[in-house]
């Protein structure tokens, strides 16, 4: 699987290249939503503006693709981030990383279970600003990020 993470700023997408650089399954790009997912396959959205537009039923913890069938400009799939459980806010910063690596970790899972029987690669775009990250520390998103796509990479490679 290929990630697409985009950013809104050329800036931006740098630090995160400089971080993030050294991942071979990692593309950056830089943009608007709409213009970063053009070629993408599935996009991951925040489970309800993903469910509000385009159906399913939100399960905490669990992470959904649905098709995409508003013809709207966005991937064919639709991969939701994972619901937390109601009263399962972080008050501490320093468990923000955390709740990163979930929102990362989990849909990518869901993404690559649901083409397990398909022999192509596929790509899934993760924008920082559309998954509402852009007031987060840059470190602490990519360190998040790094994590759930080396624990992926771990899962995934062939033995």
């Amino acid at each position: 699987m290929l990630l697409i993470f985009a950013t809104t700023t050329d800036e931006k997408a740098s630090r995160f290249r400089a971080t993030l650089g050294d991942i071979t399954n990692i593309e950056f790009r830089t943009g608007a939503v709409k213009d970063t997912a053009i070629g993408c396959d599935a996009i991951l959205i925040k489970f309800y503006l993903a469910h509000d537009r385009y159906g399913g039923t939100p399960k905490p913890g669990v992470s959904q693709v649905l098709p995409n069938n508003r013809n709207d400009g966005l991937p064919a799939l639709i991969v939701t981030t994972p619901p937390f459980p109601p009263g399962d806010e972080v008050a501490d910063p320093s468990q923000l990383e955390d709740r990163f690596y979930t929102m990362f970790a989990v849909p990518m899972t869901t993404f690559n279970d649901f083409l397990s029987n398909q022999s192509e690669s596929k790509s899934l775009h993760v924008h920082r600003e559309g998954l509402g990250l852009d007031s987060a520390e840059d470190a602490i998103v990519a360190g998040a990020l790094r994590r759930a796509v080396l624990d992926f990479n771990d899962r995934t490679r062939p033995r």
